[in-house]
């Protein structure tokens, strides 16, 4: 974790001085978001004064928790300047859609490589992605989980990206990345024998799949148990057995704002969502009265 964090500030040291010009304008980095996060990281350290805290697991999270979240809301404001600069953003990142989905039709195709299998049977993720109902794909990712949200996201971004770009060969290019999934999934009972399409088409059918119900029925028992943790069980323990802490969840968290919720307690859980509302009501404000060009909007 001490190299992702070494490359993650090398990376950012890189972009301040390659877009450090005489044309550079430093205050845009000095934002509501910025602020925001920095209030957040100190959360974050607060959260070593949790009595369940293992100082491993906090290391390790320190990157995804704090430090992405507060370098791009300093960095992008800066390096991204015009609207050229978003499309290529785009580009670049669909390029990468298309490799992970080349990777996970790999996976499905061809087989596992060594690093998938070390991940499966070496790091556990057997028991949570070989189950009863088939294989759960994973791609690039950590796992199905974030291959499956990364997939969503990407697809009503490119949907609506697409309708908004100068360029003839642009949109035809981002309707490429995004065509056709949800329709698919949907509205259609096409391939509902297999059990890939079935699973993914749950989705959309929440309270008819049994695994939802049970998620559901889990955090009623969490609630139960959060009351007396109103700082939560500390950062990185919101799975049990992962690492050697004196209380453990004994439920699996079924999202990342469980996670945050069961980690971080009643006290964290509002503070993230206090900032990320108030980051939704700002940048909803910016886009309905500062941004006039339309495309850019």
């Amino acid at each position: 974790h001490f190299s992702m964090i070494f490359i993650l500030l090398l990376t950012t040291t890189c972009l301040i001085q390659l877009n450090n010009d005489e044309q550079t304008n430093w205050k845009p980095g000095r934002n509501i978001m910025t602020y925001l996060f920095v209030a957040w990281l100190l959360f974050y350290f607060l959260e070593l004064l949790n009595p369940n805290n293992v100082m491993e697991a906090w290391n390790i999270n320190i990157t995804p928790y704090t430090l992405i979240g507060l370098i791009c809301a300093f960095i992008v404001p800066i390096v991204i300047r015009t609207k050229k600069d978003i499309e290529l953003l785009l580009i670049v990142w669909a390029v990468f859609v298309i490799i992970f989905t080349i990777k996970g039709y790999w996976q499905k195709s061809h087989g596992f490589s060594s690093k998938d299998l070390h991940f499966l049977f070496s790091m556990g993720g057997a028991r949570t992605h070989i189950i009863w109902s088939g294989i759960r794909y994973f791609s690039c990712f950590t796992d199905a989980a974030n291959y499956g949200v990364h997939c969503a996201m990407a697809t009503v971004v490119f949907t609506i990206s697409a309708f908004f770009v100068d360029s003839k060969w642009k949109r035809i290019y981002f309707l490429c990345i995004a065509m056709g999934v949800f329709c698919f999934f949907y509205f259609t009972n096409i391939g509902r024998g297999n059990q890939y399409i079935h699973k993914m088409r749950s989705s959309f059918h929440p309270t008819e799949d049994a695994s939802y119900n049970v998620r559901v029925e889990n955090r009623q028992r969490m609630k139960e148990l959060m009351i007396k943790k109103p700082i939560g069980y500390g950062i990185g323990l919101s799975k049990s057995g992962h690492f050697n802490s004196k209380e453990q969840m004994p439920y699996p968290p079924d999202s990342w704002l469980v996670s945050v919720w069961v980690e971080t307690g009643i006290v964290g859980l509002i503070l993230y969502l206090g900032i990320h509302g108030t980051l939704f009501a700002w940048c909803s404000w910016i886009l309905m009265f500062k941004v006039r060009n339309k495309s850019l909007r």
